[in-house]
């Protein structure tokens, strides 16, 4: 589920932000859950099918012949389309196949672009102001940097970064994502949030989802990065030598995080000025009274704590952004 929906990279944040604010949250993750997770054993089933037919067909054991990434997608799989039998069976099928991955490649890229885009739009007035360019310059960018996966050596490139973004970068980026959640935020306050705008419980059993996202997915995460670090330390990536594997794997894995920090903290406008432009109006609410604020957000008074909005003063607001 965690590398299915990539819920490191942004994907589900930014499908999640154009849901109406009382849809049942709770509910809409449970669908999305389960809906991966019985697509993935559906094609769990083709897959083993495909490869026991190959293994057969060859005169060797399934093992030799199990594979993962792209190693299953550009040479498995054509392999074993190839020992299909009727005239005009291996080549239909395999029309049919590198097809259907052109569609979800194209997908993928989508909301890939959505996500990084999504978060321009919404934190800078010159970009929701021109989302046609932002979009332009992203997608240009990402075509300049993948015009070297398509020279000759461009699949050992592309080998080496799918293994080192899902190995680290994803798995950092998670355990980032559930400490900032679980912790600054906090995962508290998450749940009063839910409960409030959706009245439903954060997962019917909010404090277990808090354990959980405080504990156990950051310590589940951090173990398999030292696993994998460890295992690349001791035996390099599929006998790559070391200098493609720094240029190409760990060199991305440093730039990618600094500019993903660096990026924001130039372009994002601070919430506080966001605030502060609400209107000119003040007024006094009592506890638990919602309030709107800029573009239509919803906030709750927390405590007992009197809200001041749409001054100059925008230190005096204390509220719960939902």
């Amino acid at each position: 589920i965690f590398f299915g929906l990539s819920l490191s990279v942004g994907v589900m944040i930014a499908f999640s932000s154009h849901q109406p604010r009382e849809s049942k949250v709770v509910a809409n993750t449970w669908i999305v859950a389960i809906g991966n997770s019985m697509t993935s054993i559906v094609a769990g089933f083709a897959v083993f099918a495909l490869l026991g037919h190959f293994a057969s067909t060859s005169g060797v054991e399934l093992d030799e012949v199990a594979s993962a990434g792209y190693i299953l997608s550009f040479q498995t799989f054509p392999a074993t389309f190839a020992t299909f039998a009727g005239k005009g069976a291996p080549q239909a099928f395999s029309v049919i196949f590198f097809l259907t991955l052109i569609l979800l490649g194209i997908d993928s890229a989508m909301s890939l672009v959505e996500a990084v885009c999504e978060a321009f739009i919404d934190n800078n007035e010159w970009c929701r102001r021109h989302p046609p360019v932002v979009v332009f310059a992203f997608c240009f960018t990402g075509f300049l940097c993948s015009i070297l996966m398509a020279s000759k050596s461009g699949y050992y490139v592309l080998d080496i970064l799918d293994h080192f973004s899902s190995a680290y970068l994803m798995l950092v980026g998670g355990a980032l994502s559930a400490i900032v959640i679980g912790w600054l935020y906090p995962a508290d306050k998450i749940v009063r949030q839910v409960k409030n705008s959706a009245n439903q419980d954060a997962f019917w059993l909010p404090f277990l989802w808090t354990y959980a996202i405080k504990f156990v997915t950051p310590a589940i995460l951090i173990l398999l990065f030292l696993y994998n670090f460890v295992r690349d330390c001791m035996r390099p990536y599929n006998g790559y030598p070391q200098w493609a594997l720094v240029c190409f794997g760990w060199v991305p894995c440093l730039i990618i995080p600094v500019l993903a920090f660096a990026i924001p903290s130039f372009l994002f406008e601070k919430p506080s000025q966001a605030f502060a432009c609400a209107g000119k109006i003040a007024k006094v609410m009592p506890r638990g009274q919602e309030l709107t604020g800029v573009k239509g957000q919803m906030a709750t008074v927390e405590e007992d704590e009197e809200v001041v909005v749409g001054t100059s003063r925008s230190s005096v607001v204390h509220v719960d952004e939902v």
